[in-house]
């Protein structure tokens, strides 16, 4: 739906707000869900600076959830 790109630490992570919509029984029951996604390996990452990394990767969600929260909110409205 969205993408967001933010620079941590020298490193760019992409963000992407995604909606998965499943529907059961010809429509009855629906089941909508939005998630942020991003691109962040840890891997690469050497493990002194892990949760330094984790909380600033964690930061940039929440700064991303607040300023689009509205995106996030799922309407019944949509899944009729």
């Amino acid at each position: 739906m969205k993408r967001f790109s933010r620079v941590i630490d020298g490193t760019v992570v992409h963000f992407k707000i995604v909606r998965d919509s499943y529907r059961f029984l010809g429509g009855i029951f629906a089941y909508e869900t939005n998630w942020l996604y991003d691109n962040f390996n840890f891997r690469k990452v050497p493990e002194n600076r892990r949760y330094k990394m984790a909380m600033m990767l964690a930061e940039a969600r929440y700064s991303i959830l607040a300023r689009h929260w509205r995106t996030m909110v799922c309407h019944v409205d949509r899944l009729r």
